[in-house]
């Protein structure tokens, strides 16, 4: 057997939707007790092993990295002749969800095969029609299947891939997290079952007639056994004049993943199926154009006669809810089944919270759900609408699921991505990988906007949460570099004022609070950007020290950067501190945003924010600070940025002050028993944020944590990998909290209850490990008060 080849069905790369079939048979005279097989393709891949469905995947890829699955594969095999078979999607299209590359895959079954020229080659064009329409900017093309014509590939040469192809030249990496864990999820209700007029199936505006063609309400009774586990035979109602039938499926829980519908149809039988977190006019809406033009999210499956699956094969999708649509009805259609393969992240709940409050377990819990929502093979924005690994996302997703998980490998993997996208004497991207790569040359708007400046400046902070609570100096130091690098970039964006003056090349963005409120900061001086820095060059000092490192800034220029920010910044007459004074959003910005004007004549200078940032930077914690912090009259952010709000207030120890914001501005999400956090709360609420196009489970949304973790139960790093600690609550008001925290060196065991003013504590100190408390300094074993 020879190393394994990156092959590629000849063509290939000239082919919209591109589906390609590889295959290899071999013979085995025994199996091993246990065999690993390496597989990496561009972009997605099925494998099947004697007919049988052995693995799907890879992990997302990067322009400079495609990473390799290790699957376990003796149950599929058999003495005798085996058969591979392999079809990969590439869809041939700049999107923002994969790096394109050469349609192509790479295979090495330990010991026994390996991908290489003689592997068959075919293409499904048939069965996966090119012309197929637009899902998403970020997913890219949706999946139309012709099931009659499947296993009909058109057969090509198989081409081996050199160093010089474009897959060929990256780096091949391990996949260092484990594969996703797969729940069979059923749905709890069918709310909506209502017929549907004969629909024209040549119109490839599937997303549109399914949102807005009339239903005629039908009995949902006879559909409430597919709620139940085991095999069923729902047959579907004929519908007059080649009508239709629409059923609504509730899962009564955010799922990730992929829909399975067991079905008996005739030929020609078409399904159309969309998923979303809340129902609209009592329908699923699939098309979402009023927010991106592209926005149509929906797929859909022509059947071949008899049983089959009909369901997503390789994209992922995410919701609450799901609706089917079955139209051409020439013969009976019998359901069988209707299920969910939520496919996320294996995450163990080591970490533990429980308090006197239910509103903060419940919190706690629901941050929880959250996060493992949003987590497939890396962090993404949310389950149901982009599903976009976004770099900005990761100053709250990546310090939260730490506290919540402690799994190392996932972080280090999103950082792997992340730095492998830096080009050097460039900024990072906000999405992971980056569509720019493919598009920005020839769309500079789509280049702007794809670097928010603010997420570079995260980045410091990010990796040094990561040390904190890993103790992983080895990462560290490797991504160091690249970060000195980075910072350099915003140094020469000093102006001779000393404040940065944003490029019109990058995005001043922060927080969705200010475009929807007519403020945009791009091109301008503003507050927000250099206490940003301020922030970054302090992170940047405190990694430096810790790992034996130069530092980009020193102590004393931050000092005087900021004495003159606020100098700049400050408004005597309010005694506020301004975001930017001048910062009226153009008609034309707010286009390219596709954020409607908010009419407003003039805008607000200040903003609850910068008071904020000003006290992370390292401001005297003065009274109008606070205040700025307080004041319900000046522009909050949206949840995402009230981390940096939290975290002031967490910085002054203003816990009463934090609890409030909770009540006022998570409760409410609370409330509504949502088993995950909106992305929206304060500048609209829930769905109808956005026009209606909002996510009801955003990763950036779970602050919140911090403030349980930190301050109520009391545990805090404060020095890499938990070596010493602080086990210091700040917030007695719940009556007791208990808890537990995974680190490096075990677990981290606290709890404490308060009567009458007594506090009475224990926490259980790892070996290698020194407990900071208040009631004295522990090393291993257990204490109390």
């Amino acid at each position: 057997m020879t190393t394994p080849k990156w092959i590629f069905p000849e063509g290939a790369d000239q082919v919209r939707n591109c589906h390609a079939k590889f295959v290899k048979r071999f013979e085995l005279a025994t199996v091993p007790l246990r065999v690993a097989l390496k597989i990496a393709a561009v972009n997605y891949y099925r494998l099947s092993i004697n007919g049988r469905l052995a693995g799907q995947g890879p992990a997302r890829n990067t322009h400079a990295i495609e990473f390799y699955d290790t699957l376990q594969v003796a149950e599929f095999l058999t003495p005798g002749i085996n058969t591979i078979e392999v079809l990969v999607r590439c869809m041939n299209l700049a999107c923002s969800g994969v790096a394109l590359a050469e349609p192509s895959l790479w295979l090495e079954l330990e010991g026994i095969v390996c991908s290489d020229g003689t592997w068959k080659a075919g293409i499904a064009d048939q069965e996966w029609p090119s012309d197929a329409p637009i899902f998403s900017p970020q997913n890219g093309i949706a999946e139309w299947r012709d099931l009659r014509y499947e296993n009909s590939e058109r057969p090509v040469k198989t081409i081996v891939l050199g160093p010089k192809s474009i897959v060929g030249g990256k780096k091949l990496l391990c996949r260092e997290t484990p594969l996703p864990s797969e729940t069979t999820l059923l749905p709890i209700d069918i709310p909506v079952a209502a017929t549907v007029p004969e629909a024209d199936l040549s119109d490839r505006k599937i997303a549109h007639i399914f949102t807005y063609e009339p239903h005629a309400a039908i009995n949902a009774a006879p559909f409430q056994e597919l709620c139940l586990p085991g095999e069923h035979h729902v047959v579907l109602p004929q519908v007059a004049d080649n009508g239709g039938v629409a059923i609504i499926a509730d899962f009564g829980w955010e799922f990730t993943g992929q829909l399975e519908v067991d079905v008996t149809a005739s030929s020609g039988t078409v399904v159309d199926f969309a998923q979303e977190d809340a129902l609209w006019r009592n329908r699923v809406r699939a098309d979402h154009t009023h927010t991106n033009a592209n926005y149509q999210f929906c797929d859909r499956n022509i059947l071949r006669d008899g049983r089959q699956i009909v369901g997503q094969q390789f994209m992922q999708r995410g919701g609450r809810i799901v609706q089917l649509v079955f139209r051409n009805m020439t013969g009976p259609v019998t359901i069988h089944a209707l299920r969910w393969i939520d496919r996320r992240y294996p995450f163990t709940n080591r970490n533990r919270f429980f308090c006197g409050d239910y509103r903060l377990n419940r919190l706690w819990n629901v941050c929880r759900e959250t996060i493992s929502a949003c987590v497939t093979d890396v962090f993404t924005d949310c389950p149901w609408r982009e599903r976009l690994f976004f770099t900005n996302d990761l100053v709250v997703e990546n310090r939260i699921a730490l506290q919540l998980f402690s799994d190392a490998r996932l972080h280090r993997h999103a950082l792997e991505m992340v730095f492998s996208e830096i080009k050097p004497g460039h900024l990072m991207n906000c999405t992971c990988p980056s569509v720019v790569f493919e598009s920005g040359e020839i769309n500079p708007i789509m280049a702007k906007y794809s670097v928010i400046l603010s997420a570079n400046l995260t980045l410091p902070g990010v990796l040094l949460d990561y040390y904190m609570y890993t103790g992983d100096s080895q990462t560290v130091h490797k991504f160091y570099p690249s970060l000195e690098t980075l910072f350099g970039q915003f140094k020469k964006m000093k102006n001779k004022k000393g404040n940065l003056v944003p490029p019109d090349t990058a995005w001043n963005f922060f927080d969705w609070s200010y475009e929807n409120n007519g403020i945009s900061m791009d091109r301008r001086e503003s507050s927000l950007l250099n206490l940003m820095y301020i922030i970054a060059g302090r992170d940047m000092l405190e990694l430096a020290s810790m790992t034996g490192q130069s530092a980009p800034e020193t102590a004393e220029s931050l000092d005087a950067m900021l004495d003159k920010t606020l100098e700049y910044f400050w408004l005597p007459s309010s005694r506020r501190l301004a975001h930017a004074h001048d910062c009226a959003a153009s008609a034309q910005n707010l286009k390219e945003l596709g954020v409607p004007d908010p009419g407003h004549a003039t805008v607000p200078v200040s903003s609850r924010l910068p008071h904020a940032l000003a006290i992370l930077a390292g401001a005297k914690p003065t009274q109008d600070l606070l205040d700025g912090i307080l004041d319900e009259s000046l522009l909050s952010p949206d949840l995402f940025y009230w981390f940096f709000i939290i975290q002031a207030l967490k910085k002054l120890g203003r816990t009463e002050e934090i609890r409030s914001a909770i009540e006022k501005y998570w409760q409410p999400v609370l409330d509504t028993g949502s088993p995950t956090l909106y992305e929206a709360a304060i500048h609209g609420f829930g769905k109808i944020a956005w026009g209606g196009s909002a996510s009801l489970c955003h990763g950036f949304s779970t602050a919140p944590v911090d403030y349980l973790q930190t301050m109520v139960l009391g545990i805090s790093p404060t020095m890499p990998g938990f070596q010493e600690f602080d086990f210091h609550p700040r917030d007695f008001s719940a009556g007791f909290a208990r808890g537990s925290i995974a680190t490096p060196h075990g677990l981290i065991h606290a709890q404490w209850c308060s009567d009458n003013g007594k506090i009475e504590a224990e926490v259980s100190v790892p070996e290698g490990c020194q407990a900071n408390t208040f009631f004295g300094k522990f090393g291993p074993g257990v204490h109390h008060t």
